[in-house]
């Protein structure tokens, strides 16, 4: 889906957060989606240079706020149209150049040091929103989702096996223990 397809920014975003692996990462309570999108041209150049996303973004619209536990960027441009425009976030693991087709999207904790390189041919077009987790921790909001995607290979490699169900109330307890709601 592109943004022109769906009208409406809240229809976008509300279809990114039903889609399961981005519900079972985020565990959102809570988003927002930037007032503008991010174009960058071989015209202007624009490059974000290396920063971390505010602790807390207004929501649009609205006097609410939002606590920024994961920052999301959606691709809406295919990359074969732009050179340049890459979003590179730096993390334990290095530094790491992420260019992906038009109706993509990255989730990344919004405590990374990330920057985007100017675009030197072409248009890059995305759009990028916060996402306050109900699990405000990032090593415990990945500790449930890898559990909770295991839990679903496991019960559809056997099926109705006892430990699905011991399995699952772990899963349950622990994401009651570190639910921030």
């Amino acid at each position: 889906m592109s943004l022109s397809d769906s009208g409406e920014n809240g229809i976008l975003v509300n279809n990114y957060v039903d889609a399961t692996s981005f519900g079972g990462a985020a565990l959102s309570q809570n988003l927002t989606i930037a007032d503008n999108q991010v174009t960058g041209s071989s015209d202007n150049g624009i490059l974000v240079s290396n920063h971390v996303d505010a602790t807390v973004q207004h929501v649009w619209g609205s006097a609410n706020r939002v606590r920024t536990d994961l920052s999301a960027t959606l691709f809406l441009t295919p990359p074969e149209d732009y050179d340049g425009g890459e979003l590179t976030i730096h993390d334990e693991l290095g530094e790491r150049p992420i260019k992906l087709p038009a109706g993509d999207m990255v989730l990344y904790p919004a405590t990374s040091l990330h920057h985007v390189s100017p675009v030197t041919r072409g248009v890059r077009l995305a759009s990028f929103f916060w996402i306050q987790s109900m699990v405000r921790a990032d090593a415990d909001r990945t500790l449930l989702f890898e559990l909770g995607t295991a839990l679903q290979q496991f019960e559809q490699a056997v099926p109705e096996h006892p430990a699905v169900v011991d399995l699952t109330g772990v899963y349950y307890n622990l994401f009651r223990r570190w639910t921030d709601t």
